[in-house]
């Protein structure tokens, strides 16, 4: 990204799985979102689940769900959609508590 400061979705992606690695939780969260918006057709398709975790992270449950949810619209079948599916059970009941 210093060479290229545009980047490529999945330059975004890893730069934010790098960040959210290393707790740097707010640019991880504006990676994941970059790298999101610049793939509008999924081909980086966990973008949207880290983007989920960064969420999460700071305590938003309820938008975490949101994207887990929609992630499941292209991650259908699998381990990472069980994952998911785990994860956006989490998401939820912790929406629900915080309520």
């Amino acid at each position: 990204l210093a060479l290229d400061p545009g980047g490529t979705a999945r330059l975004w992606y890893f730069n934010a799985q790098a960040d959210y690695h290393l707790g740097k939780n707010e640019a991880a969260r504006t990676s994941a979102a970059n790298a999101l918006a610049m793939d509008p057709e999924h081909d980086v398709p966990h973008a949207e689940e880290l983007l989920a975790l960064t969420l999460a992270a700071k305590g938003d449950y309820t938008d975490a769900a949101a994207h887990l949810k929609h992630s499941l619209n292209y991650i259908t079948t699998g381990p990472s959609a069980d994952l998911i599916k785990r994860q956006l059970a989490f998401m939820e009941q912790q929406s629900t508590a915080k309520k």
